[in-house]
């Protein structure tokens, strides 16, 4: 076993040279980049280019906490190649939004920095800080696109059924209530009545989305209308529906809600709707962006960095 101390001389001389390798491997990254000029192409896509001055001033401003996406701890060739790959990625992005009649402006940038105002470690001035902001402004824009997208979208209100039922276990039992109430027999005190034949005593359902309930009762609510429904099998039994009202969310159409809650009602059911469809609009915007990036003629990576993989939509790092 090692009788060394943490300040022995062999550890420290052991110290001494792993710090002076990881000096080497990050002097060889910037050597690689000094090899090439300022204006020269480390990678392309399309007709966009991102050059050596670019990716140098990166390398050169990364802060000591480098923001998730970009791995500090890797060094040498694999850390230019990580900033390569949000490059092209983000170029992707930039075309499809192009195509779109989207580009970035003054505001989105804007609106991107204030975004990161909040990290204390941001330079703005930097060439780590201008590339994230840039990439933020990206984003910023790919918001507005979908935002623009959903707003000309028509809301239409959720339908709600105004309702009580009663559930039977067997169709006969179901049929011989439905006759009592074609004989003109109460919905309300039939129920009582029946209380022992049914599966519990019957239910007002109050008004709610008619997709809460499993499709066979809504398609047997709204087949009826207002009235009273013909026995209605669901996986639960069978059903006996007295429908008071079944429609769009509206105050003259369920004349039994207040309408302050019905305007509250509304306002959440847009505000769920917008969100999942901007999220979809973003999903189809990225799923566009990516796919661009699967035809590898289309982006050019200098193979001292690696080579662009199509499958994993990365630069790999040299032998990878």
């Amino acid at each position: 076993m090692s009788t060394d101390s943490p300040s022995s001389p062999s550890n420290v001389r052991l110290g001494l040279t792993i710090v002076a390798l990881a000096g080497v491997i990050v002097a060889i990254a910037f050597a690689w980049l000094n090899e090439r000029g300022d204006d020269a192409a480390v990678a392309s896509f399309l007709d966009e280019e991102f050059t050596a001055g670019e990716l140098h001033e990166i390398l050169e401003s990364l802060p000591p906490n480098i923001p998730a996406g970009i791995d500090h701890g890797t060094m040498g060739k694999a850390l230019p190649g990580q900033v390569i790959t949000q490059w092209v990625q983000y170029a992707a992005l930039r075309a499809e939004l192009a195509d779109r009649g989207y580009v970035a402006d003054d505001q989105d940038r804007a609106t991107a920095l204030a975004a990161m105002a909040n990290d204390p470690t941001l330079d703005p001035s930097s060439g780590f800080g201008r590339f994230l902001i840039g990439l933020q402004a990206e984003i910023e824009l790919a918001n507005r696109y979908a935002a623009d997208e959903v707003g000309s979208v028509a809301f239409e209100p959720p339908e709600y059924l105004c309702s009580t039922h009663i559930l039977f276990e067997s169709e006969e039992d179901a049929l011989g209530f439905a006759a009592h109430i074609d004989e003109g027999y109460d919905f309300d005190v039939l129920m009582m009545e029946y209380r022992e034949a049914a599966i519990g005593s019957g239910e007002d359902l109050g008004c709610v989305a008619s997709s809460t309930f499993v499709p066979e009762f809504s398609d047997g609510a709204r087949a009826t209308g207002v009235g009273i429904s013909a026995p209605v099998e669901s996986p639960f039994g069978w059903h006996v529906i007295q429908v008071r009202s079944i429609g769009p969310l509206a105050a003259d159409v369920h004349p039994e809600m207040d309408p302050v809650s019905i305007d509250a009602l509304l306002q959440s059911a847009a505000e769920t709707v917008n969100e999942a469809a901007f999220g979809e609009v973003r999903r189809a915007l990225e799923s566009g962006a990516l796919s661009r990036l699967g035809v590898g003629d289309d982006v050019f990576v200098d193979p001292r960095y690696g080579r662009w993989d199509a499958t994993s939509l990365t630069v790999l790092p040299i032998g990878g």
